[in-house]
């Protein structure tokens, strides 16, 4: 039954590898490895074709098979964009805002992917190619714009939400389907069936990875807009005007707008994560507050009972 089995999972694989090459994917990260398999295999997959795939619904009624149809697609969170800009700008002095700007993108949390400098007479370019954090891009931007003349711009945007959702269920399956291979595995008694097991178990492994991998390259893009900025010096271009009194007292309020966020967020979370020796600090003023009354309340009643014991005294003397 095993080898049966088997047969009808290389049939399901093969024909899930053929339904995957026919998808349409975003960029050049599309290509995944068809799973391949010996003439020997496919010999078998003729010979036990009928049969398999009634012992494969016995086997998965059981709880031991791996239906990819039941699979449920994987709904992104929130939507996928990759951003690109591409700038072109004037400055009259290449060399200053060239290292403003890797100062900047590090600043950001970001990094310089790429950077070449060409000078041809007295002609000089330079071109970066910056990875900027998602949500820091308009950051840069208001600055970049601050410190040279912007001659084009463009933005590119491109939403791969259903990519990365069938990317996601992609991997669910090919997951669900390295369990029902190593559960063969240990069902197996044939060598023969090991062998073919462990091809097959190679095959779809490699091909997790692979996909692991272009969910890796979609994060990145996402996480990080693209920004491919053309750099020329012209000595003719004048700096940029001193923002008015009224813009410099609007980034200010922004400024600190923001930061008073930022420490209402830090102070939170420096709360919420000293919690145990809030609690801690909270009984032990307890406990001191509590006994502090009790001893001040004994001193009361002594005090109470010390006058009453002096007048009944003399009042015993007399008599």
């Amino acid at each position: 039954m095993i080898r049966k089995f088997l047969a009808a999972v290389l049939i399901s694989s093969f024909a899930l590898s053929c339904t995957a090459c026919g998808e349409k994917s975003y960029d050049a990260y599309n290509d995944f490895p068809a799973m391949e398999t010996g003439n020997s295999v496919a010999v078998k997959e003729a010979n036990f074709a009928n049969e398999a795939t009634a012992d494969a619904a016995d086997f998965k009624n059981t709880g031991g098979g791996s239906d990819v149809s039941s699979v449920k697609p994987a709904s992104p969170s929130k939507q996928k964009l990759i951003i690109t800009m591409d700038i072109a700008a004037e400055t009259n002095d290449i060399n200053s805002l060239s290292d403003h700007i890797e100062k900047k993108v590090s600043e950001l949390g970001g990094y310089i992917d790429r950077m070449q400098y060409d000078e041809h007479d007295t002609q000089k370019n330079m071109y970066f190619s910056a990875r900027i954090p998602e949500g820091k891009l308009s950051d840069f931007m208001a600055d970049f714009s601050g410190k040279a003349r912007i001659t084009s711009k463009t933005k590119n945007t491109t939403d791969i939400s259903l990519d990365y959702s069938d990317t996601e269920t992609r991997l669910m399956s090919l997951k669900k389907e390295r369990d029902t291979l190593l559960k063969l595995m240990d069902k197996a008694e044939l060598i023969e069936d090991v062998l073919q097991i462990e091809q097959e178990l190679t095959n779809v492994r490699t091909e997790i990875e692979t996909v692991e991998s272009r969910l890796k390259v979609y994060d990145n893009k996402v996480e990080y807009s693209t920004v491919n900025i053309s750099l020329r010096e012209n000595t003719d271009v004048s700096a940029p005007e001193a923002p008015s009194y009224l813009n410099r007292v609007k980034e200010g309020f922004v400024h600190n707008f923001k930061a008073t966020g930022t420490f209402i967020a830090d102070f939170l979370l420096l709360l919420i994560t000293h919690i145990p020796q809030l609690i801690l600090l909270a009984v032990v003023i307890i406990v001191f507050i509590v006994i502090r009354k009790k001893r001040k309340l004994k001193k009361q009643r002594k005090q109470i009972q010390t006058p009453k014991n002096s007048t009944d005294t003399p009042h015993d003397t007399n008599k």
